[in-house]
């Protein structure tokens, strides 16, 4: 790709998008590395630094990443300049570590009920990064109006040691098994954590969350549940994080009860093996 220089005359401001959504965040995890955990991916807003983390994402191939579809309903249409894709790294800063990708599209499930649900069901979409006809750079660092420095795009993930798909689960997860999840996690003072975090956690069915949760907020067959000790867990500002079993995924992280992350309530995630067919259509187009 060619680089290129724009002269910016208006600041690009993009407004927080957490209200109304209930973005998890891993609370009393442990330091991970990428090279343990080498499908994790970052998904980030904002076309001036500081780029803000949003959401995690979890690699399926060189070219797509699987995603909570909820966050992707602040990327209303494209080009979507102001998102990038982090691969390659756990560090969450604005001095990148990893590799940067631009999103070339986004399908989200057809039947995602939207971000103003109270069930999120079939909450997933997956991120497609350019392809190398695409020359879209992001600037690096601006100051006022002038002129900025870019940074040159990586157009497709190159697999290494910290950088791999993950292998989808071919069977029904099961309740009672213990599943690690992983994703920038707040710490006890409320910051959130530039190391990514890990945490292991026992799965719940649908019907053994419910009791956790109203009536109106139903859990649904595709969908179930994981509790780790009281204290911990996924909180705001994770979504999408990986759920895996034997180095399989079985889930990615939707939502949680508002304002109780700590309280050991269950958090809610989107069951992979009920979305295989819609995963592996989107990757296959």
């Amino acid at each position: 790709m060619k680089s290129i220089t724009v002269l910016l005359s208006l600041a690009f401001l993009v407004g927080s998008i957490d209200a109304g959504v209930r973005r998890p965040r891993i609370i009393e995890g442990t330091d991970a590395s990428i090279q343990d955990f080498p499908y994790q991916a970052m998904i980030q807003m904002g076309l001036m630094a500081p780029h803000k983390h949003i959401c995690s994402g979890v690699i399926l191939s060189k070219k797509h990443i699987l995603v909570a579809a909820h966050c992707m309903t602040v990327f209303m249409f494209p080009p979507f300049n102001f998102g990038r894709v982090i691969t390659g790294t756990d560090r969450n800063t604005n001095e990148t570590t990893g590799h940067i990708h631009q999103i070339a599209s986004i399908e989200k499930h057809e039947d995602f009920d939207g971000a103003a649900a109270t069930s999120y069901r079939h909450d997933i979409a997956v991120i497609t990064v350019s392809p190398a006809s695409i020359d879209v750079l992001f600037p690096d660092y601006c100051s006022g109006v002038i002129f900025c420095k870019f940074i040159q795009l990586e157009d497709e993930i190159v697999f290494d040691e910290y950088q791999q798909k993950i292998e989808l689960v071919d069977h029904d997860v099961e309740s009672g098994i213990r599943a690690t999840l992983t994703g920038w996690g707040r710490t006890k003072n409320g910051t959130d954590s530039v190391q990514l975090q890990k945490l292991s956690t026992t799965v719940l069915t649908s019907a053994e969350c419910q009791p956790y949760y109203p009536d109106d907020r139903p859990i649904f067959e595709d969908q179930f549940c994981a509790l780790a000790a009281k204290g911990a867990g996924a909180c705001r500002g994770d979504s999408g994080g990986p759920l895996v079993v034997d180095n399989k995924l079985v889930g990615i992280v939707s939502w949680i009860n508002e304002g109780i992350c700590v309280s050991g309530t269950p958090e809610v995630y989107t069951n992979i093996y009920s979305h295989k067919d819609f995963i592996e259509s989107a990757i296959n187009k």
